[in-house]
C-alpha cells in the first residue's frame, strides 16, 4: 500500500461505511462501544490517528466528577488534592466536568471541545455509560475505581478489606452485626459487601441477610434503622463508608446509645469526616490522596507512552480503635 492511509481505506478494510468511521474517530453519533474501539485501534495502528505521545497537546486533563461529589466531600477533596499535585508536577492543568450518573452529555461536550489530552474519572457504576464512552474515544483515561472495561484503573482491594474488617469483628465477640451500605449500583459498594459475606463463609458462620441494608442514603433511613437496634439486639454496626458512619454516630447519640458500651461501630472507609468522634472509629484506611496521586501519575505516564491501561491496587490498613472495644 503506497501513499497516505485514508479514512476511506479504513472503511473498506473493515467493511463499514465512511460515515461510520468518521463517527467513531470523532466520538460522535451512535456506534457500538466495541465496534468504535476496534475502529479507533486499527486507525491508530495504520497511522490515521497519531499516538497520544505525538498528538498536539492542550496541556489540560479533564476530571469527571459526580454531581453529588460533595455528599462525600472528604474522599473527593482528598482525591482531588492528589490529582492536582501530581498533574501540576507533570506540567498539566485541569478541567472539571460535573456529570450526573450515566449522563454522558457533559462528558461528550468536554471531549468534543478538544480541550483535554486525557481524562480521569472518580467513580464507577456497575453499568457506566461515561466510562464506556471514554474508553471508546482513543485517548488516555484513568478510573479511580474498578470496572471490566478497557481503561486504566487505580483502586484498592475492597473485597479483601471488607472481609478482613468483618472477620476482625466476628472473632472479637461481635456476633449480631448490622451492615449499612451505600448505593448498590456503585462497584466499590458491591465489592465491600462481597467481602462482608466472604468473612462469614471463611469462618463457617451463617450471615443473617435480614441484617444487611443497602442503598442507605438519607439520615432518615439511618435514624429509622437505629431505632430498631434495641429490639433486634444488635451489638455492632458496620458502615459501608465514612459518610454513613458519621450519620450512624449522630443517630446513636440521639437515641441515647453509647459507643462502644451499647453499640460497637466500624467503617469500611476512613476519612477526616470521622476524625472528631470520641472514641476513635475502627475503620479501613485507604488514602484518597494517594489514589488521586497515583491516577495523576498514571495519566502523565500514558501521555508519554510509558504506561498502558493497567490496573494498580493500593494497599489498605485496618485501624483498630476504641469504637469496637470494651463491650
Amino acid at each position: 500500500m503506497t501513499g497516505k492511509y485514508t479514512a476511506h481505506q479504513l472503511a473498506m478494510e473493515l467493511g463499514v461505511s465512511d460515515s461510520t468511521v468518521s463517527r467513531a474517530l470523532s466520538g460522535k453519533g451512535r456506534i457500538g462501544d466495541e465496534r468504535s474501539r476496534e475502529i479507533v485501534k486499527i486507525a491508530r495502528e495504520r497511522g490515521l490517528i497519531p499516538s497520544s505521545a505525538v498528538q498536539k497537546r492542550t496541556g489540560n486533563i479533564g476530571i469527571v466528577l459526580p454531581v453529588d461529589a460533595w455528599d462525600g466531600a472528604a474522599f473527593f477533596l482528598e482525591c482531588m488534592e492528589g490529582i492536582v499535585n501530581s498533574l501540576v508536577l507533570g506540567g498539566y492543568d485541569i478541567l472539571l466536568c460535573m456529570a450526573a450518573e450515566n449522563d454522558i452529555k457533559p462528558v461528550k461536550r468536554l471531549v468534543e471541545s478538544k480541550k483535554a489530552d486525557a481524562y480521569i474519572m472518580l467513580r464507577a457504576l456497575e453499568e457506566d455509560k461515561q466510562i464506556k464512552y471514554l474508553s471508546s474515544i482513543g485517548k488516555p483515561c484513568v478510573l479511580i475505581g474498578s470496572c471490566d472495561m478497557d481503561v486504566a484503573q487505580i483502586d484498592s482491594n475492597h473485597i479483601s478489606s471488607g472481609r478482613d474488617l468483618t472477620m476482625y469483628l466476628l472473632t472479637h465477640g461481635l456476633k449480631n452485626i448490622v451492615y449499612l451500605g451505600g448505593k448498590s449500583t456503585y462497584v466499590v459498594n458491591q465489592a465491600r459487601l462481597r467481602g462482608y459475606f466472604e468473612a462469614y463463609e471463611r469462618l463457617g458462620m451463617t450471615c443473617n441477610r435480614k441484617m444487611v441494608f443497602q442503598d442507605i442514603i438519607t439520615t432518615g433511613q439511618i435514624q429509622y434503622i437505629v431505632e430498631e437496634f434495641r429490639v433486634k439486639q444488635v451489638d455492632c454496626v458496620l458502615c459501608g463508608d465514612d459518610l454513613i458512619c458519621s450519620r450512624v454516630l449522630q443517630a446513636l447519640m440521639l437515641n441515647g446509645l453509647r459507643v462502644p458500651e451499647d453499640m460497637a461501630v466500624a467503617s469500611l472507609n476512613n476519612s477526616s469526616f470521622l476524625d472528631h468522634y470520641t472514641p476513635q472509629i475502627t475503620a479501613v484506611e485507604i488514602s484518597a490522596k494517594d489514589l488521586g496521586t497515583a491516577a495523576g501519575q498514571q495519566i502523565v505516564k500514558m501521555l508519554k507512552g510509558k504506561e498502558n491501561n493497567s490496573r494498580h491496587l493500593l494497599s489498605y490498613n485496618l485501624l483498630l480503635r476504641g469504637s469496637t472495644r470494651g463491650k
